[in-house]
């Protein structure tokens, strides 16, 4: 038993912030918090996904970081992320947001 339980402790830390939308599993790799009380949002999504739904993944956390439903994505920056031997000629989209609580 004790020989499986770093496998275990493994799969578990690796789940954390997984999360399905619109039938595909995506994951908030970093979220922080930053002095000015907005967050600090990165989201690594699926090739499905386009600009838009990742901006939505990052108000959907907005709204729950908050508590919430007024949130502001003040500024974002697209990407991508892996590499071409994880998924060959598509990569699958990344976003860094800035989520602000205080909408005025």
């Amino acid at each position: 038993m004790k020989k499986y339980l770093a496998l275990f402790v493994l799969l578990m830390s690796g789940c954390v912030g997984m999360k399905t939308y619109k039938g595909v599993v995506v994951q908030y790799s970093d979220v922080t918090k930053n002095s000015d009380d907005s967050y600090s949002v990165e989201v690594l999504g699926h090739t499905d996904l386009n600009e838009a739904d990742m901006v939505d993944l990052v108000k959907l956390k907005g709204k729950e970081l908050c508590k919430s439903n007024d949130v502001l994505v003040k500024s974002y920056d697209m990407g991508t992320y892996g590499s071409h031997t994880q998924f060959g000629s598509v990569y699958p989209p990344k976003i860094n947001a800035t989520v602000n609580c205080k909408v005025i």
